[in-house]
């Protein structure tokens, strides 16, 4: 990945290393504790809902920033 003379990488990629690995453990966290709570319909209007919202950012704004 990186040079082994590019020493002043090396804890920068160990940073972002551990910065992965703890959002993509929240994440698990995350999807576990709904996946616990949500029943079939919960999980239907979701993917209804969160497709709609989707759609949304993929169309252009109209409005100036």
């Amino acid at each position: 990945m990186f040079p082994t003379h590019d020493v002043a990488a090396r804890p920068a990629a160990k940073d972002a290393r551990r910065a992965r690995d703890r959002v993509e453990q929240a994440r698990e966290g995350i999807i576990d504790r709904l996946a616990a709570v949500l029943d079939d319909r919960d999980l239907e209007d979701f993917e209804r809902i969160s497709a709609k919202i989707l759609a949304a950012f993929d169309e252009p704004c109209d409005e100036e920033p």
